[in-house]
């Protein structure tokens, strides 16, 4: 991937350190679900997106990012299916939802690789797009890992 695709690689780097919490303190991290969001890597999940669409974290926003966790590895599924079969036209129009339904709940880095796909496809780079594909799951996955202490046990993809 490193060879044929840096871009992927420069996505998917961590950040040195995670976004402060609001809170300080392990306690208060621990006890509010606001500040264990605002600890999360903003280059993984963005929590001021999630308030700009919902207008507060509150329990309906972590139930429907549950949701869209699983829309999101139907999307990734779809994707890679549609490369599989050869049809360009099916992947990006997977890779288009995916991108902006993880943008506007604040998965930035899983929607900016989407992105990424839409736009080689868009190039008619069908060598390329499909390399950038192999990291939706990987970072659909780090995405899950980051928010699972903060969704309720109901709200997870299955």
């Amino acid at each position: 991937i490193e060879r044929l695709a840096p871009a992927v690689t420069a996505l998917r780097e961590e950040a040195d350190a995670p976004a402060p919490a609001r809170k300080s303190g392990p306690a208060a991290v621990a006890d509010d679900p606001r500040a264990r969001l605002a600890a999360i890597n903003p280059e993984i999940f963005n929590t001021a997106r999630l308030e700009e669409t919902f207008g507060a974290v509150d329990d309906e926003a972590l139930a429907f990012i549950g949701g869209f966790l699983g829309r999101a590895a139907e999307l990734i599924e779809e994707t890679m299916k549609a490369f599989e079969a050869g049809s360009a036209v099916d992947a990006r129009h997977a890779a288009h939802a995916l991108k902006g339904s993880a943008l506007a709940v604040g998965a930035d880095r899983l929607g900016r690789i989407a992105g990424e796909i839409q736009d080689l496809i868009d190039a008619g780079d069908l060598d390329t797009a499909p390399i950038f594909a192999e990291a939706l799951t990987p970072t659909l996955d780090e995405l899950a890992a980051a928010l699972a202490p903060v969704l309720p046990a109901d709200a997870s993809a299955s």
